[in-house]
């Protein structure tokens, strides 16, 4: 892109969209989950939910962003405020805590659709272009339980009629290392390789060593992963811009 280009960055960890990130239009699940609750003694005890349990990140995350677009000089003093600026692009890279559990996951697809609507109304972008990444956690073979619901309910919004041409989600699973992979998932999604008749060789270790840092849940902390995954991302809005 020939103009200048700023990245407004929002990634707490943990977070499920079915509550944390529950956008307005989404309005309280039914049923309503229940709650503990403590009180001054002590006891505890149930209590419906209410909106107010809902979309806190979601909240902070619109915050954040119109106090960043409200101080652009100040925090970046080669803007040029002539120019002006066009907030042109969403991207969204998530899923994990959601495909934790039934009900997240199956409702997914609708509290997605609802996220970007929201954020498009709320900035007045009608057709601000979104990227999704959808789930990959552990590779291409891991299509199945919650997890699989999670991910073809992120594709869902490729089917989205008023999303055509402005909305895409593309696949992070094949970007992982197969051979990380492979090794990371013997015996349980990798079921030709059996560690305890077919060790893992020298070879294989320093591999380990060198290429991963982190949990499965993590993409491993793949740097070769994480990488791809953003030029695709990248290259995708560029598409869709």
């Amino acid at each position: 892109l020939e103009e200048q280009v700023l990245l407004i960055k929002y990634g707490p960890g943990g977070q499920s969209l079915y509550q944390n990130f529950r956008p307005p239009s989404a309005s309280l699940p039914s049923p309503v989950p229940m709650k503990t609750v403590v009180n001054a003694d002590k006891v505890k005890t149930q209590a419906p939910m209410t909106l107010e349990d809902f979309g806190g990140q979601y909240r902070v995350l619109i915050n954040y962003v119109h106090e960043t677009l409200d101080n652009l000089k100040k925090r970046f003093p080669a803007y040029d405020e002539k120019a002006g600026y066009e907030l042109a692009g969403f991207v969204w890279f998530h899923g994990f805590n959601d495909q934790l559990d039934e009900t997240s996951a199956r409702e997914y697809g609708t509290n997605l659709v609802c996220l970007i609507k929201d954020l498009r109304k709320e900035f007045k972008v009608p057709n601000m272009k979104v990227v999704v990444g959808v789930l990959g956690v552990n590779g291409v073979k891991n299509e199945a339980g919650r997890q699989k619901i999670t991910r073809d309910c992120q594709r869902s919004v490729n089917a989205v009629p008023e999303f055509k041409g402005n909305v895409k989600a593309i696949e992070s699973a094949p970007l992982l290392s197969p051979e990380v992979v492979a090794l990371k998932t013997a015996g349980w999604l990798n079921k030709e390789r059996d560690l305890k008749t077919n060790p893992i060789t020298p070879e294989e270790k320093a591999m380990l060593d060198r290429a991963p840092s982190n949990m499965g849940f993590h993409y491993y902390g793949e740097g070769r992963f994480f990488i791809l995954l953003g030029r695709n991302m990248a290259e995708t809005m560029l598409e869709l811009i």
